[in-house]
């Protein structure tokens, strides 16, 4: 129950920050507005008959890689956004990008590249396990509902197998998150920052976990409403004028975003706690004192007074 609180915390606060600093989710929106266009573009358009199953399995893995790579680039600007924060300097969105761009992301390539590989077979095993659709495929015509439905994942039926892998797709993605940090933090290469990502993972695997369920709640909670919207209209056979369609197509940009932000921020969060206490039990063996225990140091929060990385 404390783990729970604990990562409840940890995500209350990181929501609170955007109030005082809401450039914070200007990365995932960014990232949203590339990966919506390209989900809706080989949902929609993009003509799949042409290619034998070989090549169609080759272009879905190089989708599913350009996908790590824009949530991995964006998770990575927020890492840099909140050093900057934590060190008592202003927040910049383009050193922010810079840094990215030309430090982090090729020692960030093979992890991007290994959480395509998982997602892609995660993604073969969700096809072979699908619910097959008596009518076809459903509807295949590019409009504003259809694209809503999509990019909220409302015409995606899951069953029991695949709503695990999707659980599983989550894990990979949150893990994912935990390990780019030492990367952009610490300067570590590919290999050491899996090695410390994991270690956060297994050393505070309930507090983790924790943060898994809450994240996954949350999404429940901000979607009810386009659950609700898109039953009501299919019960009730509405046609709804094409400005409640980009309302609800602006709520689902933001909720999104807000729901891959706060995973982001867990985890960064969760290994800038582990980050800290590591450093105490440093200085704890150095001055003879006795080993302090997790739950003792502070968890860093954006909105406090306290700069984590100036003394790092």
């Amino acid at each position: 129950m404390k783990s729970l609180y604990e990562a409840f915390e940890i995500i209350l606060k990181g929501t609170i920050a955007l109030l005082s600093y809401p450039k914070l989710l200007v990365p995932v929106l960014l990232t949203w507005a590339i990966y919506a266009p390209t989900i809706l573009y080989f949902r929609y358009s993009f003509d799949w008959s042409v290619y034998d199953l070989k090549s169609q399995l080759s272009i879905h893995f190089l989708i599913i890689f350009f996908l790590s790579f824009i949530l991995s680039f964006s998770c990575m600007m927020l890492l840099e956004l909140i050093e900057h924060i934590e060190s008592g300097k202003k927040a910049s969105l383009l050193k922010a990008f810079y840094d990215c761009l030309f430090k982090n992301t090729l020692k960030a390539l093979p992890i991007m590249l290994l959480w395509a590989i998982i997602w892609f077979v995660i993604t073969i095993l969700q096809a072979i396990f699908s619910r097959k659709d008596k009518n076809g495929g459903g509807n295949s015509e590019l409009n504003l509902e259809n694209a809503n439905r999509t990019l909220s994942g409302i015409d995606n039926r899951m069953t029991t197998i695949q709503a695990l892998l999707h659980m599983l797709n989550k894990g990979v993605r949150m893990i994912s998150f935990t390990i780019f940090p030492a990367i952009c933090w610490e300067d570590k290469g590919p290999i050491d920052s899996i090695r410390s990502g994991f270690n956060v993972v297994a050393k505070r695997w309930q507090i983790f976990l924790s943060g898994y369920l809450l994240t996954e709640v949350v999404l429940g909670l901000i979607f009810f409403p386009i659950w609700i919207y898109f039953v009501s209209i299919d019960d009730f056979n509405i046609n709804t004028p094409i400005y409640v369609d980009v309302l609800v197509l602006i709520y689902i940009s933001f909720t999104w975003s807000y729901y891959i932000f706060i995973e982001q921020i867990f985890c960064a969060e969760l290994y800038l706690w582990q980050k800290n206490y590591l450093r105490a039990v440093e200085v704890s063996k150095k001055t003879g004192r006795d080993i302090p225990e997790f739950s003792e140091i502070k968890k860093p929060c954006l909105i406090d007074e306290i700069d984590d990385f100036v003394d790092s």
